[in-house]
């Protein structure tokens, strides 16, 4: 966004010595400087994108981020571009959410008190199930997005209707090009489908 360049080395490799104690302090804690530095990076870099942050991170709202003026200052300085152009010229296969969105919260069956759960096991690598847990109402992982273009995603990862178990949902990486991680909402039956013109298939 502010020039030089990102490079992939094959093969290359990272050494890292833990230490035994961190030679520095953090105020309120590790966790709290790591909250408000991400804070930081949201307001200074993501422009409008920031919001999906706080999708996620509701609570960041109220956080204190600090004086950002400096930071702000340096990004107009050094011209820097915008995040959008970012999206669409370094990384245009990311698959990025509508900023506007149909419904935000957790998919619950409220006769079980059960809820929809990612268990915090999506990576890139794996196709991992998501399934039921007790409703906890403390978001992290039963905070789902369901957007205005049929997805149902939790931060890069979207629910994909799967050939496990009679279709039993997983989580997987959010691709541009599948039907199968498109969903309907049908506001009577309160259920969800396949496909944006398929036939409705429950979800819990």
């Amino acid at each position: 966004m502010c020039g030089g360049k990102l490079e992939i080395v094959p093969c290359s490799r990272v050494g890292h010595i833990f230490r035994l104690r961190n030679p520095v302090s953090f105020p309120g804690g590790s966790t709290n400087a790591g909250s408000r530095n991400n804070k930081r990076l949201a307001e200074v870099w993501l422009d409008q994108y920031k919001e999906i942050f706080y999708w996620y991170s509701p609570g960041m709202h109220e956080k204190d981020a600090g004086d950002l003026t400096g930071r702000l200052t340096l990004r107009e300085r050094l011209g820097c571009k915008s995040f959008s152009w970012y999206l669409d010229t370094v990384y245009p296969d990311l698959y990025v959410p509508s900023l506007t969105y149909l419904g935000r919260g957790s998919v619950s069956n409220p006769v079980s008190n059960l809820c929809l759960d990612s268990f915090g096991k999506a990576d890139h690598y794996h196709t991992v199930k998501a399934g039921l847990y007790s409703c906890h109402n403390q978001g992290g992982n039963q905070v789902w997005i369901f957007t205005d273009d049929c997805r149902v995603l939790q931060g890069d990862f979207c629910l994909e209707h799967s050939g496990f178990r009679n279709g039993e949902p997983v989580m997987a990486p959010c691709k541009k090009k599948t039907t199968l991680q498109l969903w309907k909402y049908d506001t009577e039956k309160k259920e969800k489908s396949t496909d944006c013109d398929s036939a409705l298939i429950p979800l819990l």
